[in-house]
């Protein structure tokens, strides 16, 4: 018994880690022909795919988004096969005040002939959003 619990620990601390995270933006891993990459998307960004996007005003604020959903991964394959392409925020690792973090580095453009699948990513590191 105590192995076993030793054992899902860190299970147990990725988990409360990734629940405690700012959920900002959701992320994702990209798996492609020469590389693979971490990605986020935004409110934002997801209203925008699905053809909700409002013009904001300044001092509003996003809904935080929940963990992705069989949804969102169905809207971002039909972007990819639609569109050809998803324009997203690249994270990388880095250090922070608190220890280790991801954070986006810049936009990009997904192609979607060089992706083969995607799936969502769940981290203990702290996740910066865009824009802070």
């Amino acid at each position: 018994m105590r192995r076993a619990f030793v054992l899902l620990l860190p299970l147990l601390l990725i988990a409360g880690n990734a629940l405690a995270a700012d959920p900002a933006v959701r992320l994702y891993k990209a798996f492609g022909t020469k590389e693979d990459l971490v990605f986020g998307l935004t409110p934002a960004d997801f209203a925008e795919m699905s053809g909700d996007a409002q013009p904001r005003q300044p001092g509003d604020v996003p809904p935080r988004p929940a963990a992705a959903t069989d949804a969102d991964l169905d809207l971002i394959g039909d972007r990819l096969v639609g569109a050809g392409h998803l324009k997203v925020w690249l994270y990388a690792p880095r250090r922070g005040q608190d220890g280790p973090e991801l954070a986006p580095v810049r936009r990009i453009l997904l192609l979607g002939a060089q992706i083969h699948h995607i799936e969502p990513y769940a981290t203990a590191d702290r996740v910066v959003p865009p824009g802070r």
